[in-house]
């Protein structure tokens, strides 16, 4: 009809100088033209195909309305074409406009040959495809263009990427009416790579109603809108609708509020950015069923509060929220704010499955109350490298004021299973029921089905755990957990608080099997509370065909007492000798039947020993020289055989002292245990007779193979009576003695000549003397020193068989048939006195001024009654406590410790003391000269540390031969370590006090970074809530010493620990100076 051409012929392989540009073909009518209505040819760019009619009544194969061929920038606008084979056909085009057609019919002599509407070719130039692109289409009407069928191939819109045509780019065809807004029914009117939608809702193209964007939602599988937003998308559908979400970057939060399935087109490819600005990327809160897949969520870090990039609240029992196939990313900053998946008291089933989080400064998941049931599985997790030792996975429920128990006791099923834990030198999966800080606050909590299983925790760090569950807090517990099939592994091999499984208050009847713990300073760590008083310990706990190795103690079991025992056998603990594996062991635990061989299938995650576990019943041990010989496990007494292999085959010349003990434990129907010794008697442990069905005849010569080698020529079998009159060792303890006296004692001591002691350099005067022979009751005699000697005898030591040579000496040995000298002397333990001082000291936190201190916690009698530093990270055993009221001047414990003078970071000996008022401080029966079991000849540097101040140290080792007064208050009287800083704050001009603000015990205060003191009290003491206050409590977080923890308001800790200990300073760190 109308040809627009160029100075060359028409064929893909010619040379085009020019071509016709910018013409206008204007609001004609072509009729029947034999091929194309409009042609344009290449190089003829920049033309308007505007207003016009074309339309055919005879069918053909050539017949294209609008042929453009290799041109730029045509305008194809308000045209109509009626049954053409292709309504507006390109091929290599670029940039061009399609608007305001209408294409009606299209058609062609043979129904299977394609037709089309809009149809888009490539072409190849020099063997490089050439394909239309950026051409805009839209708001046009192709409503009227028939339905494909296989008979009768016709579309609305063909981009032809079929082999020959390379049309590789995507055609974006938005806002156009097919006469439907039914999308599936579109979908069979499109062909190739074409983005149809939006579409139009309605024929009119002079007031067109696009179907708004990339969000879709879907009912029943059937489109019902379309949204430019994910939110706008959400708040259209109804409960049970699906919105769809197209791939691209939605810059937006949102928040799931009905029960619909929010779908993602993939994790890498569909993206919720949340720009910083919101607390959180995905907010579900609603009750019925919710599916979230197929995003990549980022960017909640608004730094006001907690982030989270999803959380989850609200529901109802039975309901079903799925999270799956995702990717969420957390801020990647050290931060107690910093969460990836975070359910607040939930009544829904959760399952996370299938998602990649990795870099939150916090939790990667964690679930705070969740009623409903939880299936954690098939995750990937590596934990920001900032998170300092938070879990991957946490998970922990508590009481709240007047709750009623089904929104704390959790009866449903937690499964955590098949998870990769990349834990990052943090810790791997926490449960807590309550938590330690909740006690007296949120007394309550318990979880009494979980499952962790076959999941891989690797990079555990020091300190961290791979596993922990802890019931610390009062009136909870986490009974029944299975944890087996898991693989543990720690960063670092070794360390010297990190713990493949931790196991910490009332944690009961826990199952750990067949799990791979190697690397940690603890394999399995099974604790009392932090302190907390009243809080039983774990009991009825289980381990059992695990593997566990390289690790510096295999298992340690802190509480004592039948119930806590731990059953720990048939295990692989990497060897089957009995002594290396006792070695490695601390506390009551029942281990002796063990696996013979750590063979392992590989096919299967968790550890499945190939060898054999025979129940064992018996333990027999040996001491050689003092010294642990041998432990053994069997089932027959009669038939048990050892030797002294263990002891490395050599003869051992000199005296030798072998005893040999064997424990049964209790036996049915008879609850004690027994002990069988190397003179042949059986005790038991309350003195009763024993039944007659337990052997008796245990002497040491029923048990074969117990021979020693003595001077490398006599041989000497153990005797069963006689042995034990004949070895011993005699011990003296003389009291307040001068540091220059001398000791001397006579040789030999034989049958006759009895042992004399001669203690020269003494005063004149009487001494008293007491003495021990063979752990006899002491005998207590009293001489009198003249001419600085003073001589005395002990009774003496008869034989109890024959007149045989007997020799005495600091080890011992009895025999007959070979003759050994005796040694030079004999042992004598001399006591010296004890060191004694006083001590003064501040501390910032209770100082009021006039060099004085408030007594607010005694005042409202919050000081525990039992030395409170037996938790980390101090870890102190002792037993100080106060029976009764405190004195009314008492301001709280404090630590001290003497130090070795040749190594400071050798403590020697430790107390808790009472700190006073003034200063001063008393043991707990109020001297105020503090007593240690050290001699007061030496020197000592002089330590002092409490809960939540920065401890100081000595300048120097001290002398206490005296009873000299240590004044820490005064600035220039008792001077401390101070390495890069002045250790202590000068409160008031010389008058000097320690730092309050040390949160979490360690060596320094400070408010950002790692392990820092802010987020401790922040997160772990008030559970991240800025406007919670703890009232009447006994805390770390009280810098101010007022029995009140809180963030904000009046007299509140964080401004005391942010203004007055570090100067308004946020990177001010002050640091232990020791």
């Amino acid at each position: 009809g109308i040809s627009i051409e160029n100075d060359e012929a028409l064929t893909d392989n010619g040379t085009i100088n020019k071509g016709s540009k910018t013409n206008n073909i204007l609001d004609n009518t072509i009729t029947d033209p034999t091929a194309e209505g409009v042609w344009v040819g290449a190089k003829c760019d920049d033309n308007s195909i505007i207003g016009n009619t074309i339309s055919y009544t005879v069918t053909g194969h050539n017949k294209h309305a609008i042929y453009v061929w290799k041109a730029k920038n045509p305008t194809i606008q308000s045209n109509t074409v009626t049954n053409a084979r292709y309504g507006i056909a390109f091929k290599g085009v670029e940039n061009g406009t399609v608007t305001k057609n209408k294409i009606v019919g299209c058609a062609t002599t043979n129904l299977a040959h394609l037709c089309a509407g809009i149809i888009f070719w490539g072409y190849l130039d020099g063997g490089n495809p050439v394909p239309c692109k950026n051409i805009t289409v839209e708001n046009n009407d192709l409503s009227a263009v028939a339905p494909a069928t296989p008979s009768n191939p016709v579309y609305a819109i063909y981009a032809d990427s079929d082999a020959g045509q390379h049309q590789t780019e995507t055609v974006v065809a938005t806002c156009n009416w097919y006469g439907t807004t039914d999308q599936s029914e579109i979908e069979d009117m499109i062909y190739g790579d074409v983005i149809f939608i939006p579409y139009l809702t309605k024929s009119d193209l002079d007031n067109p109603e696009c179907l708004g964007g990339p969000v879709t939602v879907w009912r029943s599988d059937i489109l019902i809108s379309a949204h430019a937003t994910i939110q706008a998308g959400v708040d259209a559908a109804i409960a049970g609708d699906e919105v769809r979400v197209a791939a691209g970057t939605y810059t937006e939060a949102v928040t799931i509020n009905k029960a619909i399935k929010l779908l993602g087109e993939g994790p890498e490819v569909t993206i919720i950015d949340a720009a910083g600005k919101n607390a959180t990327a995905v907010v579900i809160n609603t009750t019925g069923d919710v599916k979230l897949s197929g995003f990549k969520i980022y960017n909640a870090t608004l730094a006001d509060g907690n982030h989270f990039q999803v959380s989850l609240k609200g529901g109802s029992l039975g309901d079903k929220v799925e999270i799956i196939n995702n990717h969420i990313i957390g801020a990647n900053i050290g931060s107690a704010q910093d969460y990836g998946f975070y359910a607040n008291t939930c009544y829904s089933n959760l399952v996370m499955q299938g998602n990649t989080i990795e870099d939150c400064g916090y939790h990667s998941i964690f679930l705070e109350r969740l009623i409903g049931t939880s299936d954690i599985n098939n995750n990937i997790i590596k934990v920001s490298e900032h998170a300092a030792g938070s879990p991957a996975i946490g998970m922990m429920t508590y009481k709240s004021g007047s709750e009623s128990p089904d929104k704390y006791d959790i009866t449903a099923k937690q499964w955590i299973h098949n998870n990769q834990i990349n834990a990052n030198g943090s810790s791997g999966i926490l449960v807590m029921a309550p938590f330690g800080w909740s006690f007296n606050q949120y007394a309550g909590g318990s979880y009494s089905k979980i499952e962790i299983s076959n999941n891989t925790i690797i990079n555990v760090g020091d300190p961290g755990k791979g596993i922990q569950l802890e019931s610390d807090g009062n009136n909870g517990y986490i009974a029944n957990t299975i944890i087996s099939g898991n693989i543990i592994t720690a960063q670092n091999s070794g360390g010297t608080h990190s713990r493949g499984i931790r196991m910490l208050g009332n944690v009961n009847n826990t199952t750990i099997q067949q799990n791979i713990i190697s690397g940690f300073y603890h394999g399995v760590f099974q604790s009392y509370s932090f302190g907390q008083p009243g809080i039983p310990g774990p009991s009825g706990n289980k381990i059992n065909e695990n593997s566990i190795t390289d690790c510096t103690v295999l298992i340690e079991n802190q509480y004592a007492g039948d119930t806590h025992v731990l059953d720990a056998t048939c295990n692989w603990w990497g060897t089957t000798k009995v002594s290396d594996i006792d070695a490695l062991l601390d506390g009551d635990i029942i281990y002796c039947s063990i696996y013979d061989s750590g063979g392992d299938d590989p096919g299967q995650v968790g550890f499945q020993p190939t060898g054999t576990c025979e129940e064992k019943v018996y333990v027999a041990s040996a001491t050689f020289t003092g010294e642990p010989l041998f432990e053994y496990c069997f089932n027959d007494i009669a038939n048990l055989k050892v030797d002294f292999k263990d002891i490395g085959g050599n003869d051992y010349s000199g005296s030798v002292t072998v005893e040999l003990q064997i424990e049964v434990p209790a036996l049915p129907g008879d609850p004690q245990s027994y002990w069988f010794t190397n003179n042949g008697d059986i005790w038991r442990t309350d003195g009763q007779d024993i039944p007659m069905d337990i052997p008796t005849m245990i002497g040491i010569n029923n048990i074969t193979g117990i021979v020693l080698t003595v001077g490398g020529s006599c041989y000497y079998g153990l005797l069963p009576d006689e042995i034990e009159d004949l070895i011993g060792t005699i011990t003296f303890t003389v009291k307040d003695l001068p540091p220059d006296f001398t000791i001397s004692v006579n040789n030999p001591i034989t049958e006759g000549n009895p042992a004399t002691v001669t203690l020269s350099g003494l005063d004149d005067g009487s001494y008293d003397i007491t003495y021990t022979l063979n752990s006899d009751t002491p005998e207590s005699i009293t001489a009198t020193s003249t001419g600085e000697v003073l001589t005395f005898m002990t009774r003496d030591l008869t034989l109890a068989d024959n007149d045989t040579y007997i020799v005495i000496d600091e080890i011992g040995y009895a025999g007959s048939g070979c003759m050994k000298e005796p040694d030079k002397s004999h042992v004598l333990e001399v006591e010296p006195a004890n060191a004694i001082f006083e001590m003064k000291v501040f501390l910032m936190g209770a100082y009021s001024g006039n060099e004085t201190m408030h007594t607010t916690l005694n005042n409202k009698g919050l000081l525990p009654t039992q030395q409170p530093y037996n938790v980390e990270p101090f870890s102190y055993a002792g037993a100080e406590s106060v029976s009764g009221d405190f004195a009314a001047t008492v301001v709280d414990w404090i630590l001290v410790s003497l130090r070795d003078a040749d190594d400071y970071k050798n403590v020697l000996e430790t107390k808790a003391l009472l700190l006073h008022a003034d200063g001063h401080v008393t043991d707990v029966n109020d001297n105020s000269e503090v007593e240690f079991n050290l001699p007061r000849t030496s020197n000592y540097y002089v330590e002092v540390q409490h809960r939540n101040h920065l401890g100081i140290m000595t300048a120097t080792a001290r002398d206490l031969s005296g009873i000299p007064t240590l004044d820490f208050t005064n600035k220039g009287d008792t001077p401390t370590y101070n390495n890069t800083q002045e250790a202590q704050h000068e409160i008031e001009q010389g008058v000097m006090a320690m730092y309050s603000g040390n949160a979490n015990g360690d060596e320094d205060i400070k408010y950002n970074g790692p392990k820092n003191d802010h987020i401790v009290l922040l997160n772990d003491i008030l559970s991240g809530n800025t406007t919670s206050v703890l009232s009447n409590v006994y805390s770390r977080g009280d810098f101010n010493m007022d029995g009140i923890v809180r963030y904000n308001g009046p007299n509140n800790d964080h401004f005391y620990l942010l203004s007055g200990v570090l100067g308004n300073n946020k990177s001010k760190v002050i640091e232990r100076q020791y």
